[in-house]
């Protein structure tokens, strides 16, 4: 599901950020002027590399791009204690983002998985076509062999009549 309030926030970041065209800000946040306009148009999810780019490139408060809260930009904190804890959310949001992109790669090898196991029972399906061929084989032979000894009654009985 794309997330419309987020392509609206980017959105909202090239232009305050005033970037003269696309190219040049699909640079700064790490991708291709084509995923952006995608983005834009909400046809693709913005990737855990952008997210990171414009958090560490761009300086965007993660609370603000995913939450709508506070300030857009991160203020340059003058405290220790406020860096410290700008430090320990955007370090939590990191490895909250790192989750779900770790999630997204066992579900893309789960479905490897999945597709291996496919591949195994259409082998076997064949497999069992190839007995179920030997099978009408033997069943022809069988036929083959009943009537040659239907044959061979309806030939003694003439015979000895």
């Amino acid at each position: 599901m794309i997330n419309k309030d987020l392509a609206k926030r980017l959105k909202q970041i090239y232009q305050v950020l005033d970037y003269k065209n696309h190219s040049d800000f699909a640079k700064a946040i790490g991708t291709t002027k084509e995923m952006l306009s995608c983005i834009f148009n909400f046809k693709k999810r913005i990737t855990y590399s952008i997210l990171m780019n414009l958090i560490y490139n761009l300086g965007i408060s993660p609370n603000w791009f995913y939450l709508g809260l506070g300030e857009m930009l991160i203020k340059d904190e003058t405290s220790q204690e406020g860096k410290d804890k700008s430090s320990r959310t955007s370090s939590k949001l990191t490895n909250i983002l790192q989750m779900v992109a770790d999630n997204n790669s066992g579900l893309v090898k789960n479905n490897g998985t999945l597709a291996g196991s496919n591949d195994k029972l259409a082998d076997s399906t064949k497999i069992m076509a190839g007995s179920n061929d030997k099978l009408v084989n033997s069943n022809s032979i069988l036929i083959g062999t009943n009537k040659k000894l239907s044959d061979r009654v309806i030939s003694f009985n003439t015979y000895s009549s």
